[in-house]
């Protein structure tokens, strides 16, 4: 199992914050998460026929789930930003409409009780489809229907994501060719 993280510094642009500034409350602090594992990636590469067959298309992988190992590699996110939040709390939480990027926002930011004793609350939640990673051919890209993943993340804001089914899906990207 691997899991991919990358961190970046960026050079700053004359006039904005230094990292200083943004931990002494002068700036924001941006985190992006993209989803743990989830069950299309898991099959994608052990199921030999997964491509062949094109078992991507398939209703099986609709809005996958995060695998066990999903869950665990969420866990890992939740303990790191419990360090992280010593240097100050996540104000919010933007995350895709698609339920591994809910379930993985879901554990690693839980509510949680600091080694002194102190709860500290699940920063809010809002999903909008703009946080999407992308919308092309394969189910695992098709989001539940709205008032289904609402009843599943009731902790999570759903305003800005479109009522019903997947406003997005009509429009996804074609498979790129083997020539592209």
């Amino acid at each position: 199992v691997r899991v991919k993280c990358w961190r970046r510094t960026v050079k700053l642009r004359p006039g904005w914050p230094s990292e200083q500034a943004v931990e002494a409350g002068a700036g924001k602090r941006l985190t992006f998460i993209r989803h743990a594992e989830g069950w299309h990636n898991k099959h994608s590469r052990e199921l030999a026929n997964y491509y062949p067959d094109k078992l991507w298309a398939t209703d099986t992988y609709w809005d996958a789930k995060l695998t066990p190992e999903g869950e665990a590699q969420a866990y890992t996110i939740a303990v790191k930003q419990q360090w992280r939040q010593m240097r100050g709390k996540p104000e919010l939480v933007v995350v895709s409409p698609l339920t591994r990027a809910l379930q993985t926002a879901t554990i690693g930011f839980p509510n949680h009780t600091t080694p002194s004793g102190l709860a500290i609350a699940a920063p809010p939640f809002v999903a909008t489809s703009l946080a999407r990673e992308r919308v092309w051919t394969h189910t695992c890209d098709k989001r539940r229907p709205r008032d289904e993943i609402k009843v599943a993340f009731p902790h999570v804001d759903f305003r800005e994501v479109a009522p019903g089914l997947d406003e997005m899906w009509d429009h996804k990207e074609d498979e790129p060719s083997a020539d592209d």
